[in-house]
């Protein structure tokens, strides 16, 4: 039977089943809402409440007809429009909650929810500068407001993906003028200092966190990180060590813990903590462990499955580019194991990827000397050079197999000097002048570029002493005077 619905019974109903929403009551707000339809048809109210429940419920189909029904009996309404746009967002359909935030807009223009709304679909859409757009409206239609806050975190965000960084900076400052307490705005400038290369400012944010969290994981985390960024893995070792033992499966914070102990020569440790990285997972299946090769390899399927060849075949190979590194260190361990074919082959690999690596082409160079077809390793080695004129550990091992043979000395040299001129404190190359210019009687220069090998740091002194191509100036007595300065130093 129809009834008839006051004023004052509406704002009662609304009243009462926004009050059991927030409790969880749901299906208990559900009952009170269907019977209310059916006690009064008529009114949107009503209706519009019975598809809010149903929305909270997670059921679309049954919340869409509730709240068109509530727009046929009252027209326009904000709050409907606002739901139905909350409905296709759901569903993922982003130009449904586009239309149905213009059209809220045309009623409420300064809604700052719906301009966070419309950013959340563009940002869904990748149409970055749309959300950009609306994300500065937002801003400035909730200055002064308690979403201001909220806003100027979005565009600061916003800003960060599309690598604005130093606006992206300002968005955050001035969210802390408004909540200096947060630390989500103290971590997310850290990362924008991090960015743009100011160590010191994203280390006192990160630092500015931990004050007011001490216990969080995740700042304790991004300050190690910025630690290492700005090569002290020293100091990285502490925060990230409470990292992990705020949380226990924090992989990343025991990755950061691998690469700080690598770099400070602690290679137990690096590989204890290393193996933790991947703990409950050894194999590496779970997109946890791989979420940007899993997430590349779905974004190549669904081009592919569209028709965009093109576009998925570079996605995939966006992936490949992430092995080369693996071949190339395989093929570095079975190198220093004497498993010489097998590490050309990862080579090889590596080098199929990323052809133009001069690093990749070097170690290739190298394995072939190794295996004794001394004109491929050479070619290999010049190729190294010619892809990084500026690589200078390349010119010294072009160098080093080129004084091998006595025509090519004077070239040799010449490679020796240039990664000299690239990096003075290569003793090895120090070393391998000295040899040279031994071999060739220039005794003078000989001892001096073996007295900066010496003061560089090279201390093989059983290589320096039994090496025959220093027998012309090993009885001298400069030679000797060096050697015992040195050993003893």
């Amino acid at each position: 039977m129809k009834q008839t619905s006051t004023d004052e019974d509406v704002k009662v109903l609304d009243h009462l089943v926004g009050k059991l929403i927030d409790e969880g009551a749901l299906e208990q707000a559900r009952t009170v809402a269907r019977q209310w339809t059916e006690l009064h048809p008529e009114n949107p109210t009503a209706w519009y409440l019975l598809g809010t429940v149903w929305l909270a419920l997670g059921e679309l189909a049954e919340a869409e007809p509730c709240l068109r029904r509530s727009l046929e009996l009252d027209g326009e309404e904000f709050w409907c429009c606002y739901q139905m746009s909350t409905v296709h967002l759901l569903r993922g359909d982003m130009e449904g909650t586009i239309e149905w935030c213009q059209r809220a807009l045309k009623l409420r223009p300064e809604e700052p929810r719906l301009f966070t709304r419309l950013v959340e679909a563009y940002t869904y859409q990748a149409e970055l500068d749309q959300a950009v757009k609306f994300a500065r409206k937002a801003v400035k239609v909730a200055k002064g407001r308690p979403e201001e806050f909220a806003t100027r975190m979005m565009l600061g965000n916003l800003y960060m993906t599309i690598q604005s960084l130093a606006e992206a900076a300002e968005q955050f400052q001035e969210a802390l003028k408004l909540n200096s307490t947060s630390t989500d705005a103290w971590m997310d400038l850290g990362h924008c200092h991090s960015r743009l290369g100011k160590s010191d400012e994203a280390l006192s944010a990160f630092r500015k966190g931990i004050e007011l969290e001490p216990h969080d994981p995740g700042l304790l985390y991004n300050l190690g990180d910025a630690y290492l960024a700005v090569g002290e893995p020293e100091k990285a070792v502490g925060p990230l060590m409470r990292a992990v033992q705020q949380r226990p499966d924090f992989a990343l914070a025991y990755y950061d813990l691998s690469l700080a102990f690598f770099e400070m020569d602690k290679y137990r440790e690096g590989a204890a903590v290393a193996s933790a990285a991947l703990r409950g997972d050894e194999n590496m299946e779970s997109q946890q462990i791989n979420l940007g090769l899993g997430a590349t390899q779905n974004l190549g399927i669904c081009l592919m499955n569209q028709g965009k060849m093109k576009e998925a075949l570079a996605s995939f190979e966006r992936n490949l580019t992430l092995l080369a590194p693996n071949y190339f260190n395989r093929g570095l361990t079975l190198l220093k194991m004497g498993r010489h074919r097998e590490a050309l082959r990862n080579f090889e690999r590596a080098l199929e990827i990323q052809p133009n690596d001069p690093e990749y082409l070097d170690l290739l160079g190298q394995t072939y000397c190794e295996l004794g077809h001394l004109r491929e390793g050479e070619r290999w080695l010049r190729r190294a050079v010619e892809a990084d004129p500026n690589y200078a550990v390349g010119h010294f091992d072009l160098g080093t197999r080129l004084a091998k043979t006595k025509a090519k000395q004077k070239q040799a040299r010449r490679c020796f000097e240039r990664a000299l001129s690239l990096d003075s404190e290569m003793a090895e190359a120090h070393y391998a002048l000295a040899c040279l210019h031994a071999a060739s009687g220039k005794r003078k220069l000989a001892l001096e570029c073996l007295e900066r090998a010496l003061a560089k740091g090279f201390r093989d002194f059983k290589r320096v002493e039994g090496d025959r191509n220093l027998t012309a100036v090993r009885g001298d007595q400069e030679f000797r005077k060096l050697v015992a300065k040195f050993r003893s130093a």
